[in-house]
């Protein structure tokens, strides 16, 4: 990127701009050459280790209802990990940075895409991503052959989060001998009546 903006055309792997960790960049979603009333800016962003990541991604307030701009997050091979359709009433970038993506180190990419359709069209929006190193699961995680190989006794963070309406997240533990397994899993309280997860061994 020029300095700290999104450069045009940055609409795939190929061409998306690469972004520092815990750096603010700006940018628009505007026409380009190829098409009039849609845009799609991509950034490359290189993670140093697993950890959780954090979007922050910020627009111009009242703006109206509705959605304000698609994110996507993909991993090197461009499978898509997580989507969301940001609100409009989302501006400060809170809701979208309190996400709990985990990822393994490893290149990522980020879409923000917008059209002619949406209130943030032409507006300036900033993005910084944020990371945070830890004993994480790691996306893409839903078979046994993708699971996360995790050790007794160690706490790792996790989430239900994809791209689409459910999430499986698996994890592979080595048994030294025979004996009585126990689980601690926590999660926020005051979520409501019933079902929180579904945990199988």
């Amino acid at each position: 990127s020029a300095g700290n903006a999104e450069t045009e055309f940055n609409g795939d792997p190929e061409s998306a701009n690469p972004i520092r960790l815990g750096t603010t960049y700006s940018g628009s979603t505007l026409f380009t050459a190829y098409y009039d009333w849609e845009d799609s800016d991509l950034f490359a962003v290189d993670l140093p280790s697993a950890g959780k990541v954090a979007i922050d991604l910020k627009f111009p307030a009242k703006l109206g209802v509705g959605d304000a701009y698609e994110v996507a997050v993909y991993d090197a091979y461009g499978t898509e990990l997580y989507y969301f359709d940001v609100p409009a009433y989302a501006s400060s970038g809170v809701w979208l940075k309190s996400q709990a993506m985990y990822l393994p180190k490893g290149k990522i990419y980020v879409e923000v895409y917008g059209d002619d359709t949406l209130p943030t069209w032409g507006k300036t929006y900033t993005l910084n991503v944020g990371h945070t190193p830890g004993n994480v699961e790691t996306e893409i995680n839903d078979s046994f052959t993708t699971a996360d190989p995790i050790a007794l006794g160690t706490t790792y963070s996790g989430s239900a989060l994809s791209n689409g309406y459910y999430d499986s997240d698996y994890f592979a533990v080595t048994m030294p001998l025979a004996g009585r397994v126990s689980l601690n899993l926590k999660f926020p309280a005051n979520l409501g009546t019933g079902s929180a997860y579904r945990v199988t061994v």
